[in-house]
This record gives C-alpha cells, sequence and structure tokens, in this order.
C-alpha cells in the first residue's frame, strides 16, 4: 500500500490553486507545490494559505515517506506551531486518499491533528481537522486545488 501511495503523490508533483474557508470562517487563496524527491522515494510540499487581503493564515513545509519501520510518515514545519509535528500516515483502501495523524488522537488532553489529502476528480481536497485539549477533532478548514500553470510563487523555499 505505501508504494501506491507515493506513486499517486508523485502524480500530484506541481503547483495547485484552489480557495477555501478555515476555521474562523474566513476564505483564503491557497497554492500547494509538491514535488518527489529521489525517484519517488518521498515527496516535498509547501502549502500557504493567505486572506483574500494577502495576510498569511497558515504556511508549511512538510516531508512524506516511508520510515524506517516502512509506515509512511510526515515531519512538517509550519506557522502555527512552535515545533517540527510528527506524523503517522496510512493509506486507505483506496490509494488517492491520504490521511497524516498527529498525536494520540484517544487522549482528548492533548493537541490531536489530521492532515487528509484526496484525490477528487484531477484536483486535491486538502482537509485539516483538529482538536484542542479537551476538544473533539472535527474539520476546521479544507480547500480543493486545481493543477495550476502558474509561475512558482517567489515565497515558496521549494526552487
Amino acid at each position: 500500500m505505501k508504494n501506491s501511495v507515493l506513486v499517486t503523490l508523485g502524480t500530484w508533483s506541481g503547483i495547485w490553486e484552489g480557495d477555501g474557508i478555515n476555521h474562523e470562517q474566513q476564505s483564503f487563496h491557497a497554492v500547494l507545490v509538491a514535488r518527489p524527491l529521489f525517484g519517488n522515494q518521498s515527496i516535498i510540499l509547501w502549502f500557504r494559505a493567505a486572506g483574500l487581503d494577502g495576510k498569511r493564515y497558515h504556511e508549511e513545509v512538510s516531508l512524506l515517506g516511508p520510515g524506517i519501520d516502512t509506515a509512511l510518515s510526515m515531519a512538517s514545519v509550519n506557522s502555527n506551531m512552535p515545533f517540527v509535528q510528527q506524523f503517522v500516515a496510512h493509506a486507505l483502501p483506496q490509494a488517492e486518499i491520504v490521511e497524516v495523524h498527529h498525536g494520540d488522537h484517544s487522549n482528548v488532553q492533548s493537541f490531536r491533528e489530521t492532515v487528509s489529502l484526496q484525490e477528487q476528480g484531477g484536483n486535491i481536497r486538502m482537509s485539516f481537522l483538529w482538536g484542542m485539549p479537551g476538544e473533539q477533532v472535527v474539520p476546521r478548514s479544507s480547500v480543493v486545488l486545481s493543477r495550476s500553470e502558474a509561475a512558482l510563487p517567489s515565497t515558496s523555499p521549494l526552487r
């Protein structure tokens, strides 16, 4: 299953753009840049969500690939966390869906997060589900991204 997910992610290589809604019900414009590394051994992702006024709401760089135990894993640094997040990922029965989990989701006294990437008819739906301590993990923001012919944004760390 791991290889089918990496092949799927490899087909997502490129620049994607779309509009979404965040956890505060604010509209945003998002850019996702995906680049496979070392012959599809892993993929690096840069994601940025900005308000319609250009204000940055969220930005992250993530590396997704097989861990030493062959399970998919992800490390992510982003503008909303003061540390590098570690995730465990798996593919659902359809290789077009990847969910990445941070934290112990059974421990409601801790922060937990799931990032979901799903291929939908040539687009990518990216969803962020999370719960603060004492809260349930629920969908907070999402965006449907379409392939873009735009130039790589100058703010992207991926050159």
